[in-house]
């Protein structure tokens, strides 16, 4: 899915149905883990309405929470696309790779900060961080200034530009909460 000068109320309607997908996987105790605008599709040619619905897809990433552990299980491998990926997963990424006592890990929180990161990028066509979409995982976690990029990221603010609502910035900024546990 790419947005094309959508408005604020196409963005508000593709995020709801995308925030509709993500809290029915999580009542299944399924965890994404890549979501992306890469990974919602349109159920029909042409921009989104009502009617042309979208549909969440590429589940290679995924984790299925046990059943009965599903709100207190945690998880630390790394996965998703690094532009997306939540600040809890990188640290417990970086976590596990330098050092010999693991204590740092994540649950299915990090889905919503992947969509507060499409929110942006549908609202401004831009990313709301520095890391690239082609820096890959192992990149990030094994050069010292791509950890740099990655300290920048976890400890940044959110630049918004100007024509952005306040209810969307709102909606960013929750959605965008670092470690929110």
């Amino acid at each position: 899915m790419q947005a094309t000068e959508w408005t604020e109320d196409v963005v508000k309607e593709v995020l709801r149905q995308c925030l509709s997908a993500v809290i029915y996987l999580h009542a299944k105790g399924i965890v994404h883990r890549d979501l992306k605008l890469e990974n919602f599709l349109l159920s029909q040619p042409g921009g989104p309405s009502k009617e042309n619905k979208v549909k969440l897809c590429d589940f290679g990433t995924s984790h299925r929470l046990a059943a009965h552990e599903a709100s207190k299980q945690k998880m630390w491998q790394f996965a998703g696309t690094p532009t997306y990926v939540a600040p809890e997963v990188w640290t417990a990424a970086l976590d596990r790779n330098q050092s010999t006592w693991y204590n740092i890990t994540y649950d299915e929180k990090c889905d919503i900060w992947s969509i507060g990161v499409m929110a942006f990028k549908l609202l401004t066509g831009e990313f709301p961080f520095s890391v690239h979409a082609s820096d890959t995982a192992k990149q990030v976690l094994s050069a010292k200034p791509m950890q740099t990029k990655l300290r920048e990221k976890i400890n940044g603010e959110i630049p918004f530009p100007g024509h952005i609502s306040k209810g969307a910035k709102n909606f960013i900024q929750l959605a965008l909460i670092k470690a929110p546990h």
